[in-house]
């Protein structure tokens, strides 16, 4: 019998109960009615065979009440008297009432069996149809589990499917911002390249047009070596193998060192950077990452503030832990942007990238890898504030590091 596709199981078993419930109930009443007339018709054999022995016996009686009579008078001569016949009727009801007791008893025994017999018809039906409803709970139980297990296999192959298409989409970014963010470099180095060949074909070399054309090859292929730095760092994070080396590093000092780093920049574009740092402030981290960290902070910072600007960077012991700030006086972040800028490959700015939105990710992974935190506080307008909490020096701790 076809269902319903829309039908749940529930639907289904309610329509099984019912129909088993209806055909029971059938049963029953075929049961009742066939043991009524398989009744009835005993009773009527009963009744037949009773009245046939009734007249039987009425005849015999008659026949030998003849013949006793017939002898007496054959004997003695003498019509039989009053006193005789009394006696005979006496006789007669004895019989019937011993016949009565008989039947009535047969009766009460009959009726017994009946009762008997119906009682374990019952219990036996009872009894089968107890352990259907126990094998259809049991097969219902069954199919429970199968369909919760059917539905947790279904369950992981959608999260799995949903993994595999990200994964996908993933790799199909990584190749289209890889392709896009690593042909611009190339072109420069080999527009640069081939401008040198064309200079040093020349008789006379353009010394300040040659430097020109080597600075733009070295920064292509600096820009180049971070970019695959960085794809470099996200699949170690993914597949856990970042490993630190932390040692006790003075916070100052690793700002000294970014404010050298950064300096050409920073000239010339005139902008100013600023450091406000307690002396002594010793933290537990692994140098070269956190200075990676900071680099990709005040990078971001310049690469989104106006000429003239100036960055502002900021330390302060809180509890147990150094806070690190890296302000900017920018556009700011937009509010919807804020929740995912740590994400990978994501982009303040759609229209107008830089590198391949891995900065930020990898930066967020560096400091939780320190057990440490790092978020953003923003606006319009605004400028933006980028924290990052880090771990302080233990007595256990490698002395401070020597870097510059």
């Amino acid at each position: 019998m076809g269902t319903n596709d829309t039908e749940t199981s529930p639907d289904l078993r309610e329509k099984t109960d019912e129909s088993l419930k209806d055909e029971r109930g059938k049963t029953d009443e075929i049961i009742i009615r066939k043991s009524k007339k398989a009744e009835d018709k005993t009773i009527d054999t009963i009744r037949v065979n009773r009245l046939a022995a009734d007249a039987d016996r009425e005849t015999f009686r008659a026949e030998t009440a003849i013949d006793e009579a017939e002898d007496r008078h054959a004997d003695t001569g003498v019509q039989p008297s009053q006193l005789g016949d009394e006696r005979l009727i006496l006789e007669r009801e004895r019989s019937d009432n011993a016949q009565s007791v008989e039947r009535e008893t047969e009766d009460r025994a009959r009726e017994n069996e009946r009762v008997e017999k119906r009682l374990i018809s019952d219990a036996v039906l009872e009894r089968e149809r107890k352990e259907t409803d126990r094998n259809l709970l049991e097969e219902r139980g069954r199919l429970d589990l199968e369909a919760a297990h059917t539905s947790a296999l279904l369950t992981h192959e959608k999260a799995s499917h949903g993994r595999t298409k990200t994964a996908l989409v993933t790799r199909d970014q990584y190749i289209g911002i890889l392709s896009h963010d690593l042909g611009n470099p190339l072109a420069a180095i080999s527009i640069a390249t081939r401008l040198m060949r064309k200079g040093l074909s020349n008789d006379t070399v353009d010394t300040v047009s040659l430097l020109g054309n080597l600075g733009i090859i070295e920064q292509g292929a600096a820009f180049m070596n971070r970019m695959i730095s960085d794809l470099l760092d996200v699949e170690r994070m993914a597949n856990s193998k970042l490993i630190l080396s932390p040692e006790r590093v003075e916070v100052r000092a690793l700002f000294q060192e970014c404010v050298g780093l950064f300096a050409p920049i920073v000239s010339n574009k005139s902008f100013s950077m600023t450091v406000t740092c307690p002396e002594g402030l010793v933290a537990d981290i692994d140098h070269d990452r956190i200075l990676q960290v900071l680099s990709n902070l005040i990078g971001n910072a310049l690469k989104f503030s106006p000429q003239g600007s100036t960055i502002e960077l900021g330390a302060r012991k809180q509890d147990n832990k150094a806070e690190i700030s890296i302000s900017d006086n920018g556009p700011g972040i937009p509010k919807d942007k804020m929740k995912h800028i740590f994400k990978k490959f994501s982009q303040i700015k759609t229209n107008d990238r830089h590198g391949l939105g891995l900065g930020l990710f990898i930066s967020k992974s560096i400091v939780e890898a320190h057990k440490g935190q790092i978020w953003v506080t923003s606006g319009p307008g605004k400028g933006s504030t980028f924290r990052v909490t880090l771990p302080l020096t233990s007595s256990l701790s490698q002395p401070p590091s020597n870097s510059p």
